[in-house]
């Protein structure tokens, strides 16, 4: 194992303090010896921010103040990392168990840019799913809980604190845009997480973020007569209004 490298695993929390402990208790359990916790709390006034100061001595950093957002707060995070590789573990998220950190560390290849593994719904206990790896250029083809990303790749190119719900998609994106390498450990669960919490937003307003990223790194003519194809038939379900759906059409210059 390569015991000299050092992992970051951020949490980011706000007003969330039983889904702060159920973090907390998996994070302090991991095997692996040389982790870096940082938790930045958002100012929370549940009684969270009390539970970051009690367990401050198993903390390596933590901030408590304000923030403008989710990514705010996670760049925030990556501002105070000194480990070689950074795990995002946020509020409500829990490690599958023990010896995920160990495992990733352990397979670690010399041009590997971001090792990734399947995620399961806390919700229905089954594995989350997202588009193959062939398709990225479409959205997200893995959940950035279980992204072990190179500390320098995240310094580098952050979030995009303009996006509030695809800040990680556009993170992603970039990286892939980029030709950095992305492998998933294939048979490994790494977390457990809630998929029916978040940042709430309606059908069209993810696309319209979602669409943004992608024309910003893929666009041509497949990108755009796939996306037209899933938005009709979004339209003809109904879960886009015909106002809607020509305000999409639009983003994806048919309009």
């Amino acid at each position: 194992m390569h015991s000299d490298v050092k992992v970051t695993i951020i949490t980011v929390v706000w007003n969330d303090a039983e889904g702060f402990l159920v973090t907390a208790r998996s994070v302090l359990a991991q095997s692996y010896d040389n982790i870096e916790w940082i938790v930045i709390d958002g100012a929370s006034t549940d009684g969270t921010s009390q539970y970051v100061r009690n367990l401050s001595p198993a903390i390596s950093s933590y901030v408590i103040e304000k923030d403008t957002g989710i990514y705010n707060a996670m760049n925030k995070g990556i501002d105070r990392a000194t480990g070689d590789w950074i795990m995002f573990m946020n509020a409500d998220d829990a490690f599958y168990d023990e010896r995920i950190v160990a495992y990733y560390v352990k397979n670690i290849q010399d041009d590997d840019s971001v090792l990734y593994s399947d995620v399961i719904r806390r919700e229905d206990g089954q594995i989350h799913p997202y588009l193959s790896a062939d398709r990225y250029w479409l959205g997200m083809t893995l959940d950035h809980q279980s992204a072990f990303v190179r500390s320098d790749l995240y310094k580098q190119y952050k979030f995009d604190e303009r996006y509030r719900v695809a800040g990680d998609l556009n993170f992603i994106s970039n990286l892939k845009a980029k030709s950095y390498k992305f492998r998933k450990l294939n048979g490994l669960i790494c977390c457990i997480k809630p998929f029916g919490v978040g940042a709430s937003s309606s059908y069209f307003d993810r696309q319209h973020e979602r669409v943004n990223v992608l024309r910003t790194y893929f666009d041509g003519p497949q990108l755009i007569t796939t996306l037209h194809a899933e938005f009709k038939k979004a339209y003809d379900s109904k879960v886009v209004t015909a106002n809607e759906f020509n305000k999409l059409l639009t983003l994806i210059g048919i309009n």
